[in-house]
C-alpha cells in the first residue's frame, strides 16, 4: 500500500469519524433539549409541590397555634373551676359549721325550754295547790262564820259566795242576790 491509498483510506476515515460525531452531535442536542423540556417540567412542579407543602404548613402551623390557644383558655378555665370550687368548698364548710353551731344553739334553748316548762307547771301546780289550800280554809271559815245561819249549810253556796269568787268576804245579802234568792 502506497502513501497515496493510506491518504485516501486516512481521508475516507475521517470523514467517516466526522460524519459519526455530527450525528452524534445532533443527537447529544436532541437530549439536551429533551432533558431541558423535561429539567423545566420537573421545577414547575416542584416549585408547585413546595407551593402546596408551604401552604399545608402554614395551616399545620395555624392548626397548632389554635391548639396551643384553645390548651391555654383550657387550663384558665381549670384553673378558675379549681378556685371557684376551692372557695365554694370554704364557704360550704363555714356554712356547716354555722348550721351545726345553730343545731346547738337550738338544742340549748329547747334544753332551757323544756326546763322553763317544767318549772312553769311545777309553778302552777304548786299555785293550785296553794288555791286549792286557801279554797279550802276559806270555806271552812265560811262556813264557821255562818254555822248558825240557815242559809249557809249549803256548801254549792258557800263555794259561790268565797273570797276567790267576789275578791273579798261578801254579805249575805249578796249572796242572796248572786244566787237568785236561793239562798
Amino acid at each position: 500500500m502506497n502513501l497515496q491509498n493510506v491518504n485516501t483510506s486516512l481521508q475516507s476515515l475521517i470523514s467517516k469519524n466526522a460524519i459519526d460525531i455530527s450525528s452524534i452531535n445532533n443527537s447529544l442536542g436532541q437530549f439536551y433539549q429533551v432533558a431541558t423540556t423535561n429539567n423545566s417540567v420537573l421545577n414547575s412542579s416542584i416549585v408547585g409541590l413546595n407551593a402546596q407543602v408551604t401552604s399545608q404548613f402554614a395551616q399545620i402551623t395555624n392548626n397548632l397555634n389554635s391548639l396551643i390557644t384553645l390548651n391555654n383558655s383550657f387550663n384558665s378555665f381549670t384553673a378558675s373551676a379549681l378556685t371557684n370550687n376551692t372557695k365554694q368548698n370554704t364557704e360550704i364548710t363555714a356554712l356547716n359549721t354555722s348550721i351545726l353551731n345553730q343545731q346547738a344553739q337550738i338544742t340549748s334553748i329547747n334544753s332551757s325550754l323544756t326546763q322553763t316548762k317544767n318549772d312553769i307547771y311545777n309553778q302552777i301546780n304548786e299555785l293550785n295547790r296553794r288555791i286549792s289550800s286557801i279554797e279550802t280554809s276559806s270555806l271552812m271559815q265560811l262556813k264557821i262564820s255562818y254555822i248558825n245561819n240557815e242559809h249557809c249549810n249549803d256548801l254549792d253556796v258557800i263555794m259561790i259566795c268565797t273570797p276567790e269568787i267576789c275578791g273579798y268576804m261578801p254579805t249575805m245579802t249578796e249572796c242572796i242576790t248572786w244566787t237568785n234568792g236561793t239562798l
